[in-house]
């Protein structure tokens, strides 16, 4: 019997599953403050992310082996996706833009902020 879901299906579903059980992930904000709910902002225009994996410890750039060069993001409207991370380790949208670029449209001209677990 075939798997009628593709992989990056299960992994977002497990990350969902941890993340729930309370085991923190990094979470990407706009904002200086730092915790779980300080990027969630349900009416952001367009969504925002909120979670981010697998980033690379202290640093912007994910790490492609754990998802077959995917990165698993939940945004702020409740969504989760999985992207591409380029040769550089830059997760990038469909028109190849830097996800955690501050010139990237969703962050309305401010930084983004990682807050990491402590």
């Amino acid at each position: 019997m075939s798997n009628p879901h593709p992989v990056w299906f299960w992994i977002v579903g497990m990350i969902a599953l941890i993340a729930l059980l309370g085991i923190i992930l990094p979470v990407v904000t706009t904002s200086a403050r730092k915790g779980p709910r300080s990027g969630a902002i349900s009416n952001a225009e367009p969504p925002q992310p909120l979670l981010v994996t697998p980033l690379i410890a202290g640093t912007d750039r994910f790490d492609p082996k754990p998802f077959d060069g995917k990165a698993v993001i939940f945004w702020t409207d409740n969504s989760a996706t999985a992207i591409t991370i380029n040769h550089k380790g830059h997760a990038v949208d469909a028109s190849d833009r830097n996800l955690l670029d501050p010139a990237n449209p969703i962050w309305h001209g401010r930084p983004p902020v990682i807050a990491w677990p402590e």
